[in-house]
């Protein structure tokens, strides 16, 4: 991780708690990801909420899980586990990921990343594969014990769809491995994508969106049991982009075609599916930070230089090192 050094130039502070330094873990198959950044455990009792529910931070995975001995699509929610709270599974036609202002960063002065539909320099708002304080950070896991105990090898995550309600916006998803390797298209946009996802797994990617609005994504989950039953779902997302996008008017957008069945799963895997694929650098790295007595201390009078400095080294992480 970039580490900042700075001098003290005023006498008021922002405290931030210290996070703790540690070796990293040897890898936990309970876990499901030898990257400390994605270590999670998924319990077979967690609760399934009846809310609506609008998330714009914190951490949410999609995810199989069988529902009454049923197979459904469903969003595990950690924002409440955050503050103590328990993680909860969602129904996403009561959720709307919120996808703010915050999220802007800017595209490089390159055709690098003319799949995503923008140019280069353009503004786009980006849920990034690693976690950015104040925007919602948005992947899959499949870590449900009864899911890992009845499917056979993985699943199969498909983006079907993705159309804009309010808005001229596009969407596209893809993996940026680091070391100046190009960026891994999942789905761009325009058609159909499958992407392979080994059992208990947990991956994040990169979500950009060309233009504030609300968007609808068609995805769906299927696999094979041990026994050759054939498992699927489908399940429309909801996201309001941009500050002066109401979430209301996701909540209200009515869902096209939701009767279609999803297209078959291709027997080929997509560039940037290899089972596992995880983000190129560990999460939760928002403030670069000076050490004082056990204590992270920001100069005030130097936070706007700092988060400047982290919202470009995200830049960095989602569209390579440039």
């Amino acid at each position: 991780m970039r580490r900042l050094c700075a001098t003290a130039l005023a006498a008021v502070v922002l405290l931030v708690p210290v996070a703790a330094v540690a070796d990293s873990p040897s890898p936990d198959p309970d876990l499901g990801s030898d990257d400390p950044a994605l270590q999670q455990r998924v319990e077979g009792d967690e609760p399934i909420a009846d809310d609506r529910a609008v998330i714009g931070a914190g951490h949410v995975d999609l995810g199989p899980r069988f529902v009454d001995d049923t197979w459904t699509l469903l969003a595990r929610d950690d924002t409440a586990a955050l503050n103590g709270g328990t993680s909860v599974w969602r129904h996403t036609e009561d959720t709307v990921f919120t996808v703010s202002d915050a999220a802007q960063l800017t595209l490089p002065d390159s055709d690098e990343y003319a799949f995503t539909g923008a140019g280069p320099g353009d503004t786009v708002w980006v849920v990034p594969q690693t976690e950015l304080s104040g925007v919602v950070w948005l992947g899959w896991n499949t870590q449900d014990p009864r899911v890992v105990a009845e499917v056979d090898r993985g699943v199969t995550l498909q983006f079907i769809e993705a159309r804009t309600v309010e808005g001229d916006g596009r969407l596209t998803v893809f993996l940026q491995p680091g070391n100046f390797a190009p960026p891994q298209t999942l789905y761009d946009g325009t058609s159909p994508a499958d992407v392979w996802v080994d059992l208990n797994t947990h991956t994040h990617a990169n979500w950009v969106f060309t233009e504030p609005g609300v968007y609808l994504v068609r995805v769906a989950i299927t696999a094979e049991g041990l026994n050759q039953q054939q498992f699927t779902d489908q399940a429309w997302l909801r996201f309001a982009v941009g500050d002066a996008t109401d979430p209301d008017s996701a909540f209200a957008a009515e869902l096209p075609g939701e009767s279609s069945a999803p297209p078959t799963p291709s027997t080929e895997a997509t560039p940037g599916t290899a089972p596992g694929a995880e983000p190129s650098e560990p999460s939760g790295q928002w403030l670069p930070w000076l050490l004082a007595g056990g204590t992270v201390v920001i100069v005030a009078a130097g936070a706007g230089v700092l988060l400047g400095r982290r919202r470009r080294q995200v830049e960095q992480e989602v569209f390579g090192d440039e």
